[in-house]
């Protein structure tokens, strides 16, 4: 944007506010629509939208679960220029997107808790995107903050759902930014997961349900040579291949390597060609040490943590036989790739599962996949209200509690699974 008039009147907005002390929406919004008006933002383009804008500022598990609404939108608008505003983590997966025309990244995807700051963070941050005029922004956010910054790049219209799509109490609230939704979808609590959440926004937009609702995974021919390099190089073909994932965004989702271990021994016994293909970050370099030293079996275990970024790890995943990790990115990449998936999650049986908990939310999708949780909460964590259940995200906490017999259990239920073809989620405890 480079109309300097929008800027002084957010400018001169911004002194309001240090005047009461709080952002009033409907107020704001009042005072820009006349200057976005004058500056050619408010034109009637009789249904010929030509500029489209997809926000999303999640991370890349939530970028992968998006791909379908992405495609589905430039199906809707097949002459349309797209820009995707997401978070910078998506970048290895995002670059190669065939559906959209321009991607920027917000470096500061935060989970803003003052307004001021958001404001100023916002205001700076949209002066250094192109001067574009969208006639609809699709905001798929998690952070209510992104609702502002939609407006203030001038959308015409702003697609949102009529409740945050996730709840927390570090978001700033939806009441907040209100006034600026003008196309307001119903959210569709009969669907939880968060692919059907974001296509649900669509669904009641567009008028009827989207039918090709599959997750898609997109990268670089570079990547998938170096996969198959390195499936060569350990001979992937003649062996069961177990990708395996022991990182993740919040340690509350991390289940103990020793224990990991200890399940790799048992599965080895029931599959004589079994090999474990460990990935992640540099974050995860002591988990792999960790699960090395428990395991003791060279031959069988495979590090490439640390050597391989999203997109060669996804075209890595699609060489793999079977997801065994944690509830991070990686199990949606391999959901995406049809690959099974067992993992340990930390929400507590003695919690209630329901529409806002993240098992619902974030279970592979479409793929067969057994979720394994722990029976009872640790006493932290019973009155919890968050929506992984476990309420303490600095350590692994009480998904520490699974057993690995009950893991193990749990992979000769994703056997059977498999054998029938059966995709529907299974969580046991």
């Amino acid at each position: 944007m480079d109309s300097r008039r929008i800027f002084d009147a957010m400018i001169e907005y911004r002194s309001k506010m240090l005047e009461v002390g709080y952002f009033q929406g409907y107020e704001f919004k009042n005072q820009m629509e006349p200057v976005f008006s004058a500056e050619g933002y408010r034109q009637d383009r009789k249904d010929k939208e030509e500029n489209i804008l997809i926000i999303n500022d999640a991370g890349i598990g939530d970028f992968v679960l998006l791909s379908p609404s992405i495609k589905a939108i430039r199906n809707h608008y097949p002459n349309a220029h797209i820009t995707m505003l997401l978070n910078r983590n998506a970048y290895h997966l995002a670059r190669t997107c065939p559906y959209a025309d321009s991607i920027f990244y917000d470096p500061k995807c935060a989970e803003w808790s003052e307004m001021l700051p958001m404001y100023d963070w916002t205001l700076e941050f949209i002066k250094t995107l192109p001067p574009v005029k969208y006639d609809i922004a699709f905001c798929f956010n998690h952070r209510n903050a992104k609702i502002l910054m939609a407006y203030m790049l001038g959308a015409n219209k702003i697609v949102h759902y009529s409740s945050t799509v996730i709840c927390s109490p570090y978001f700033l609230n939806l009441a907040v930014f209100t006034p600026m939704i003008n196309c307001r979808m119903k959210t569709n609590y009969s669907k939880p997961h968060m692919v059907d959440r974001y296509l649900c926004m669509l669904d009641e937009y567009f008028g009827h349900e989207i039918e090709d609702r599959e997750l898609e995974i997109w990268y670089e021919p570079k990547a998938m040579n170096t996969a198959r390099k390195i499936s060569a190089e350990y001979d992937f073909k003649t062996k069961t291949v177990f990708l395996l994932m022991m990182g993740g965004s919040s340690l509350d989702k991390h289940y103990p390597p020793e224990k990991y271990a200890e399940l790799a021994r048992k599965i080895s016994e029931r599959v004589p060609n079994a090999v474990f293909v460990n990935v992640g970050g540099s974050s995860d370099i002591e988990s792999a040490e960790k699960f090395s030293n428990a395991f003791n079996d060279s031959e069988r275990f495979i590090s490439l943590v640390n050597r391989l970024n999203y997109a060669e790890t996804a075209a890595l995943i699609s060489l793999c036989d079977c997801y065994i990790g944690n509830d991070t990115s990686a199990v949606h990449i391999s959901a995406a790739m049809k690959i099974p998936c067992l993992q340990p999650n930390c929400f507590p049986m003695d919690h209630e599962l329901k529409f806002d908990s993240s098992p619902l939310m974030y279970y592979p999708y479409r793929v067969p996949s057994i979720s394994v949780m722990p029976i009872r909460s640790l006493p932290e964590c019973v009155e919890s209200e968050k929506f992984r259940g476990c309420g303490i995200e600095t350590k692994p906490h009480c998904i520490t509690q699974i057993s690995v017999d009950t893991m193990l259990a749990g992979f000769d239920m994703l056997l059977e699974k498999i054998r029938k073809h059966d995709s529907t989620p299974n969580f046991i405890y």
